[in-house]
């Protein structure tokens, strides 16, 4: 008798995390607002998360590290305490 949780089909056993989400171009383009062009001369300059390879012609980010460097703009960019 298998007493391992099973699966429902497509999802992972509650004892697994669940795998990170990937974002196309055009989630990334809506979720930063930036362009095409301006991801990917970040990218370059290693100021935006790398993209992952999905196949031959498809690539994507991790959406944790997309939502990560949001979160960093947006507390950079913040004013400072107390200041006007």
């Amino acid at each position: 008798m298998n007493t391992q949780p099973r699966a429902e089909h497509g999802s992972f056993p509650s004892r697994f995390p669940q795998p990170p989400r990937l974002l196309r171009i055009a989630e990334v383009v809506a979720r930063t607002g930036l362009s095409k062009t301006t991801i990917w001369r970040l990218e370059t300059a290693q100021k935006f998360p790398r993209r992952v390879r999905l196949s031959a012609r498809a690539t994507g980010w991790r959406e944790f590290e997309v939502s990560d460097w949001i979160n960093r703009c947006a507390l950079a960019s913040a004013p400072a305490p107390g200041g006007d």
